[in-house]
């Protein structure tokens, strides 16, 4: 199980990179999207592209993901609304 959640933590930070045209190595959990270079519109670029991304099928409130949300609370709310895996 660590080594999904691991990968989720990755997938997520090379997403907000892509959209956001910064490096991966600049994209830290601590940071908040603004502070990675995120405005209104790429806001909601990023928020689709992780809605559209293969396996996250998955929906956000406008308020939950702002340009002050850190990296490390959107990976938080992605893995929120992953399925439960049996084991």
């Amino acid at each position: 199980m660590p080594a999904v959640l691991a990968m989720t933590d990755e997938l997520v930070a090379i997403m907000i990179a892509k959209v956001l045209k910064v490096r991966r190595e600049v994209v830290r959990e601590s940071m908040t999207l603004e502070e990675i270079g995120a405005d209104d519109l790429s806001l909601l670029d990023l928020l689709e592209a992780l809605q559209d991304e293969d396996g996250f099928d998955m929906a956000f409130a406008e308020d939950e993901v702002e340009l002050t949300t850190t990296v490390g609370r959107v990976i938080e709310l992605v893995k929120e609304r992953q399925p439960k895996r049996r084991r």
